[in-house]
């Protein structure tokens, strides 16, 4: 009965009665007795047999594939790798995803960049390499490999997204743009790509463009915290910080713990003058991201503007455990040493600043203000240690600053000089303080 059709077994169970009409001799009792049993039984007959199909025995490629959908990563790599042994080119290609899906991206290279010599025009091995160049940190080649990818597929949406992030992070603003864009043409209501498109004009300044493509991001996907994300972002650089702070709160409703968010929240705390607020925001940032050097740097910030000059050291040390020779660490280490009354602790950072600026061939800009906070921490401690000394010789003085700025190829006129001291007034008092204060070891 497995095989007969649905009609055949109804007809049956229709015919029940008649069947029993077959069986001479019963009594009235026994033939009631009996053909109610006999349609019991033909009815969880009729059941059994309408219920059932045919079943296709599943090939080795798709029991592995299963096990993988299962759950599986294991088992399916070791039927994978069999299969792919033997020839099974299907095979190898769902070994090297599912390696991926167990971290072992360069291992998937190994097997994915012959393929893709040999291949080039196939669009699936493209995919995959990529995303494997992607996840084991070879984010340049993975560019290459996205681009390729998109020339095969050009409606790719997930590829454009991946490779604009890619190239922002290099701060390819202009490309990432591009490619941004070119992926809105086809797709007009991808709310990752206006996502996309919005930094990257972001990056090159045109804040009005970037504002209405970030809200348009979050008109298409109200529910993504991303899209809030990067609409605080130009928001705050629009300088609409109310609005900013709002979708901050947007984007941390959605997801309490994003760490970003944490931290742009915590920065428009403290650029609002909200201290105490920006600090509690960004210890639960530190919590979500103890590695973020960026965290770190900004935690520094709110504890400089409550003046917790100690915590805020603390604050940038941490951040250049995590990544250092950063030159905007040590400029921030600078300032922040220098309101604290430590002159030549600031003009040591800054002048490190300005040598990996130089090393690096950094921003002109960038190398001239590490110049000049060094300038000004070189006239904090002349001038502090002439108050320590008592001694008010303006000859004398300018000769030790002039001395101190050329040991670090450095110069600044008469007018200069003063100018820098009455900027400096502040930190010159927190510095004299410090050398007027007995030592520990002669108290």
């Amino acid at each position: 009965m497995g095989h007969a059709s649905m009609t055949d077994t109804m007809t049956d169970c229709l015919n029940a009665d008649r069947v029993l009409q077959t069986l001479p001799g019963l009594p009235v009792a026994r033939r009631r007795l009996a053909r109610n049993l006999l349609v019991v039984l033909t009815i969880l007959a009729c059941a059994c047999g309408g219920a059932r199909v045919a079943t296709r025995t599943q090939t080795p490629l798709e029991q592995a594939l299963a096990l993988r959908d299962e759950g599986h990563l294991p088992e399916a790599e070791s039927a994978l790798k069999a299969l792919a042994l033997q020839g099974d080119q299907a095979a190898a290609l769902a070994l090297a995803e599912t390696m991926m899906l167990r971290g072992r991206h360069k291992e998937a290279l190994a097997l994915l960049q012959p393929r893709m010599s040999a291949e080039p025009n196939n669009p699936d091995i493209a995919d995959l390499l990529a995303r494997a160049l992607d996840g084991a940190g070879l984010r340049d080649d993975a560019v290459t490999v996205y681009a390729r990818r998109l020339t095969l597929v050009p409606n790719d949406a997930a590829a454009a997204v991946r490779m604009a992030e890619l190239l922002m992070g290099r701060r390819d603003f202009v490309n990432a743009g591009a490619v941004a864009a070119a992926g809105l043409k086809l797709h007009p209501d991808h709310p990752g790509l206006h996502v996309q498109l919005a930094r990257a004009l972001l990056g090159r300044g045109r804040v009005p463009q970037a504002l209405e493509e970030a809200h348009r991001a979050t008109q298409l996907a109200p529910q993504s915290s991303e899209a809030w994300l990067t609409l605080g972002r130009v928001l705050t650089v629009a300088g609409e910080l109310d609005m900013a702070d709002t979708a901050y709160g947007k984007c941390l409703g959605l997801d309490p713990q994003h760490p970003e968010a944490l931290r742009e929240s915590g920065a428009l705390l403290v650029e609002k003058g909200e201290g105490q607020k920006a600090l509690a925001v960004l210890r639960r940032a530190i919590q979500v991201s103890p590695d973020s050097a960026e965290a770190w740097n900004v935690l520094a910030a709110a504890r400089q503007h409550e003046h917790d000059l100690t915590g805020a050291i603390a604050a940038l040390e941490q951040a250049m455990r995590l990544q250092p020779n950063t030159p905007q660490l040590f400029m921030n280490l600078a300032e922040v040493a220098l309101e604290d009354g430590q002159p030549k602790r600031a003009l040591a950072e800054s002048a490190k600043a300005r040598l990996l600026l130089r090393d690096n061939k950094g921003d002109p800009a960038a190398v001239t203000a590490a110049e000049e906070l060094m300038e000004r921490a070189i006239t904090v401690a002349v001038v502090a240690d002439s108050l320590c000394h008592h001694t008010k010789d303006a000859k004398r003085l300018q000769h030790d600053v002039d001395h101190d700025l050329a040991e670090h190829d450095l110069h600044a006129t008469p007018e200069q000089v003063t100018k820098l001291g009455a900027q400096s007034e502040a930190a010159i008092r927190a510095a004299a303080a410090r050398c007027s204060q007995p030592s520990k070891a002669n108290p």
